[in-house]
């Protein structure tokens, strides 16, 4: 029988090993344990809210920066606090019908409102989910300008799961969403109003828990699944902890109402957020919102290894900080809207929480491409709200190059705002 010592160096050798591996991480990264927030007014910024109705709850954000178009996806807020598949909130009785695509002119003033954009609310045509209703229940998005002038609008879906026998809704605390990625065009004119739908992506078995699309210029798309294929359950609580995100690549179905050919070409995860693939240097870059870190991949042409990964694992850039979405802007720098407390954050999406105007600190970090060839990153912080007195609680920062301005969008908040230098 092993001695009371030999048993406590086990012990200690165990916990130290748990501390390095997880619980350093989650203390100080995931937690902001000890973190200190810099004021608004620290800055070079002047930042004011923008508040109309149909600008809230605007999870995330795509920029055409040749139709100077802002692309938004809308909701309500106390719907998304209700359904709000990625976080465990599974009243999808309570889901808002009203999700919409917003296209802001950026560079043209309200008419109401000199300090706020013309905007217009785009229709979704024919378009109808699974369920047979025409509305949309948005989380992540992207975008992809094409060869005619055209926009693709690439959309996560989270619709809630129906049980085809008594044709109501399941409970979606045991099944989850039924979760597809839906594609729109958007003809070249910047006064278009309608979008068309083009195709789904669905793939019962690896689009399960979808955060974002990044698309390809060839028409595929990687998808980050922020919990792998746990949608619901014991699997889906401990996925940020057991690391069980993943990345999948799917190509478009070649038929209408058939499924997506997908593969897994990345795993081990730990709640991969926001992906983003650039066209600048043909690289993934995918966020945790636990570690803190933004992975760097290659796609590789041939599989390359036994799991029949096609992504090639290049770098980790570290933030230090929960990050949500990671945006592109004009100049090639990459922008990610961070969580500095992320207890504030949760706090702020439970249903309880009132909508009264209250924020959660926020962040945006801009990460730079260094070196002769690109491959070393510079990270440094841009903006900071600690109270959240006048950033919403972001989940998405984009920035425009031709003004400098940074505008920020938040899941649950009531407002947006921009930010502009001095």
């Amino acid at each position: 029988m092993p001695s009371i010592p030999v048993l406590f160096a086990f012990t200690v050798a165990n916990l130290a090993i748990l501390w390095q591996w997880l619980l350093k991480d989650v203390v100080y990264v995931t937690y902001g344990v000890s973190r200190v927030m810099e004021p608004l007014s620290s800055f070079p910024y002047n930042c004011r809210r923008i508040n109309d109705h149909n600008l809230a709850a605007c999870e995330d954000a795509w920029l055409d920066t040749s139709s100077r178009q802002l692309f938004l996806a809308c909701s309500n807020a106390l719907a998304r606090k209700a359904w709000n598949p990625a976080i465990g909130h599974f009243a999808a009785e309570r889901r808002s019908r009203t999700d919409h695509i917003v296209a802001l002119s950026i560079d043209t003033p309200h008419p109401q409102d000199p300090n706020a954009f013309d905007y217009r609310i785009l229709g979704l045509g024919d378009f109808e989910n699974s369920l047979g209703e025409s509305s949309i229940n948005m989380v992540g998005m992207s975008g992809m300008h094409q060869a005619d002038g055209s926009l693709h609008l690439y959309l996560v879906n989270s619709a809630p799961t129906y049980n085809a026998t008594t044709q109501r809704l399941a409970p979606q605390d045991v099944t989850g969403p039924n979760a597809t990625i839906e594609v729109f065009a958007l003809p070249s004119s910047s006064s278009s109003e309608e979008l068309t739908h083009l195709h789904t992506f669905y793939n019962r078995e690896l689009i399960t828990t979808p955060n974002r699309p990044a698309p390809l210029p060839d028409g595929s798309l990687y998808i980050s699944n922020d919990h792998g294929p746990n949608k619901a359950g014991l699997g889906f609580a401990l996925s940020p902890v057991l690391r069980t995100g993943t990345i999948v690549h799917c190509q478009p179905p070649k038929e209408p109402n058939t499924e997506a050919v997908c593969n897994q070409v990345g795993g081990k995860h730990a709640y991969p957020n926001g992906l983003h693939y650039s066209t600048r240097d043909s690289l993934l870059y995918v966020p945790s919102s636990v570690t803190g870190r933004i992975t760097v991949y290659e796609p590789q042409v041939e599989l390359t290894n036994k799991n029949g990964s096609t992504l090639q694992r290049v770098a980790d850039i570290s933030v230090g900080y929960p990050i949500d979405n990671i945006s592109e802007d004009e100049d090639g720098d990459l922008y990610a809207a961070v969580f500095p407390k992320l207890s504030e954050m949760m706090d702020l999406f439970k249903s309880s929480t009132p909508i009264d105007g209250r924020g959660a600190p926020t962040a945006a970090f801009k990460i730079s491409r260094k070196g002769e060839t690109g491959r070393n990153w510079e990270v440094q912080k841009v903006v900071e709200d600690p109270v959240g007195e006048t950033l919403p609680a972001t989940t998405t920062v984009v920035r425009d190059s031709k003004t400098g301005r940074l505008f920020f969008f938040g899941v649950v908040s009531p407002w947006i705002a921009v930010c502009e230098l001095r």
